[in-house]
């Protein structure tokens, strides 16, 4: 898997009890969106490994506390210490662009493949669907907001890559 396949969630904080639960920090922008995952990828050693999610617990805004197949002794847990989590970038994504938090997005700039197409000015709420409104070529466009365009989000570059259809970006 290579780290564009990834979303980087957070990390192992350090084990929580002897069972080898862990104790764990989730960045603001995914808390929502965790406990609707089955898994997560921990980066060791430069791979991503998968392991299947037992249980998860959130403790405070962005700490949890969680059990996962295969780690089930205090000292296997602290070997995990300080290790990233990442998820697989669809697998996330339906989660993200599912919740009304669509407005976390103003000000990301949207790439239709490697062609920019411009900066995300507003989001329209729709009962039927979400729509970006974009400046593109000095003009006002709306782009819908549906999974099978999303390609990536890139939360850090604040970028969305998306797969749209021809002649969409002409309306």
């Amino acid at each position: 898997m290579k780290n564009q396949d990834c979303i980087y969630l957070g990390k192992i904080l350090k084990p929580f009890s002897y069972k080898g639960e862990l104790k764990i920090y989730i960045e603001d922008f995914y808390t929502d969106q965790i406990k609707g995952l089955n898994s997560f990828l921990l980066k060791v050693q430069g791979s991503y490994i998968p392991f299947t999610i037992k249980a998860i617990t959130k403790n405070k805004s962005n700490i949890f506390r969680i059990s996962l197949d295969g780690i089930d002794s205090e000292d296997l847990a602290k070997k995990f210490a300080g290790v990233e989590i990442y998820t697989e970038n669809n697998l996330i994504k339906s989660a993200i662009l599912g919740k009304n938090n669509n407005y976390f997005f103003i000000d990301y700039l949207i790439y239709n493949n490697n062609s920019i197409i411009g900066k995300i000015i507003d989001v329209v709420e729709n009962k039927n669907q979400d729509l970006f409104e974009v400046v593109f070529n000095e003009k006002r466009i709306l782009i819908p907001l549906v999974d099978e365009f999303v390609v990536n989000i890139d939360n850090e570059n604040k970028k969305i890559i998306m797969n749209l259809p021809e002649g969409l970006t002409d309306l």
